[in-house]
């Protein structure tokens, strides 16, 4: 009777060893599988510094090219109305010709 009993602990002794292996091995799949998602992460968070850094970049860029577009309408318009005013003379001018014909 005794065997029978040492029998049936040693069996359930060699059960709880296999699921203590068995739990292990998760744990070890587990935190490998948290390292690479730890990695993972630490390159995404790299990639949106070098994101923010690019997107302030293309502000300054954007604000460069808005501020250079505001001087050539300025410059622009400049233009128009000083041919405006030349055209304005020519027109005053012709008339003064065709009243002296």
């Amino acid at each position: 009777k005794l065997e029978s009993e040492v029998d049936a602990l040693s069996g359930q002794l060699s059960e709880k060893s296999n699921a203590l292996e068995t739990t292990l091995v998760n744990l070890a799949n587990s935190q490998a599988s948290l390292k690479c998602n730890q990695d993972s992460l630490a390159m995404a968070e790299g990639d949106v510094a070098s994101l923010q850094c690019l997107l302030r970049e293309q502000k300054v860029e954007i604000a460069s090219v808005k501020s250079q577009l505001q001087e050539d309408v300025k410059a622009l318009a400049q233009r128009v109305d000083a041919a405006a005013s030349r055209t304005d003379e020519c027109v005053e001018e012709e008339m003064k010709l065709k009243a002296h014909l």
